[in-house]
């Protein structure tokens, strides 16, 4: 799940470099939209955790503990965690949008002979 919610968010902040925004406009839309969409699959995760502590027994209840438990840390991580740290590449982003996989665009030439 943590893997996942990066993924998202890197893309969605790919796409939106991709449009020639600042970086600081991109960081906050990428966000915005990625949060909606991490925030469902976590809370889809959980219900699942509850469902296997309430009716499960032995073993299965504590998987669904831990479950919970893991999909809880790894939307902080998500959201916090990741937040924090592309913040810090901010310097290095205005920059170059290499490295966030952002190809520069070849000019093209027409050569019309008409």
């Amino acid at each position: 799940m943590a893997v996942d919610a990066n993924v998202i968010i890197f893309e969605r902040l790919k796409e939106e470099l991709g449009q020639k925004v600042s970086y600081k406009k991109a960081f906050e839309k990428a966000f915005k939209n990625a949060t909606s969409t991490i925030v469902d699959g976590n809370v889809t995760t959980i219900i699942v955790a509850l469902v296997l502590y309430i009716l499960g027994s032995g073993m299965v209840k504590g998987f669904g503990l831990v479950l919970a438990l893991g999909v809880v840390l790894s939307l902080l991580s998500a959201l916090v965690v990741s937040r924090f740290m592309l913040k810090q590449v901010k310097p290095v982003a205005n920059k170059s949008t290499f490295l966030f996989g952002v190809k520069r665009e070849k000019e093209v030439v027409n050569n019309e002979d008409n």
